[in-house]
């Protein structure tokens, strides 16, 4: 079964004819039937047939679990069906789409370009074929996975989880570190469902919501020897500081400092947001981070927060998924819940 899209303006020049007696519009082309919707049109018994959807399916395997033997459990056929269906793959799209390795098989560049399409041609048809399709969270099994930064999973997973085991009690959920350079490939290939994070100019083939926001404060530790009341421009910039791997985050303290001809002074660099207050505790090192993180995180450390003595830009933080799942029924109700955590945290 393959897809096909049509703009609305086409016009087929056959008459109706249908074989699937269904209700929708449908017309002889090529020596195929041709199926109206409002968005796409499935041809069949054109180029690609039943046997072809079948071998889809298989790469969709093979891709989601690098593995022959789990794509065959995973599609409840025997292993060597799998591995028959792989060499068939092989010969339709002239690679050998994936290579085995110690752990495996991993694929090559062309079933890399491959995964996106083929997930998203698979998604499309599964709508069609099952548009009533219901999502109840009180039975489902599915599994929704997503990368965070360390910050915003948190301040934002805690309120999320304790949603999920009220309302979603079967459903699994898994959180992976971001990969900057990697996460809108990502998304697209369907190797994770969502991404929570801030980008100020997402692409155009990802849709986000917006989430909550949040300002840059400055952290010492009480009673530090430099720091009173208020921190300076000069204090800030001479002191040694503690930075993390979030680029955006560091490149925006440089920018505002930059302004006034100064550089900060950068001691330790930690890959760990939620370890920086913990080292100002317990230093004479300061720190500039997100102000939920303080409030909500380091209570009861021997901290003080002050504001920044420069301009910051706002922290905002989105969630992002790819077009293909804007209509799957688990993923609406997933943004719906997350949502609905990130209010609960605003409201605090």
């Amino acid at each position: 079964m393959g897809l096909l899209h049509f703009s609305r303006e086409v016009k087929p020049d056959a008459a109706p004819h249908c074989e699937c007696r269904c209700l929708r519009r449908c017309y002889r082309v090529n020596g195929g039937t041709v199926y109206f919707n409002e968005e796409i049109c499935i041809i069949r018994d054109m180029n690609i047939r039943r046997r072809d959807l079948h071998l889809l399916l298989c790469f969709d395997a093979l891709a989601a679990t690098g593995s022959v033997s789990k794509a065959a459990q995973r599609m409840e056929m025997p292993q060597p069906s799998m591995s028959r269906a792989l060499a068939q793959l092989r010969v339709m799209f002239s690679d050998e789409l994936f290579l085995r390795t110690r752990m495996g098989v991993t694929p090559t560049p062309k079933a890399l370009e491959l995964i996106g399409p083929v997930r998203d041609a698979l998604a499309r048809i599964d709508g069609i074929m099952n548009p009533a399709a219901e999502f109840d969270p009180r039975t489902t099994r599915a599994k929704v996975t997503l990368t965070s930064t360390g910050y915003a999973e948190a301040v934002l997973m805690p309120f999320v989880v304790r949603r999920l085991e009220k309302l979603a009690p079967g459903l699994v959920l898994e959180t992976r570190a971001p990969n900057r350079e990697m996460a809108d490939m990502r998304l697209e290939r369907g190797e994770i469902d969502f991404r929570i994070g801030g980008v100020d100019q997402p692409p155009d083939k990802l849709r986000f919501g917006n989430l909550f926001e949040d300002r840059f404060v400055c952290i010492a530790r009480t009673n530090h020897p430099a720091v009173r009341s208020r921190l300076s421009l000069e204090d800030f910039c001479a002191l040694a500081q503690v930075r993390t791997l979030i680029r955006s985050h560091v490149d925006a303290a440089d920018r505002a400092v930059a302004q006034y001809g100064k550089r900060i002074r950068y001691a330790v660099t930690s890959h760990d947001y939620a370890a920086v207050p913990h080292m100002v505790a317990r230093s004479n090192l300061i720190a500039t981070v997100p102000e939920r993180m303080v409030e909500l995180l380091v209570r009861g450390l021997a901290i003080r927060k002050y504001d920044c003595p420069v301009g910051m830009p706002r922290i905002a933080i989105r969630l992002f998924w790819h077009d293909r799942t804007h209509g799957s029924a688990l993923h609406k109700w997933f943004r719906t819940l997350v949502a609905d955590a990130a209010r609960e945290l605003k409201g605090l």
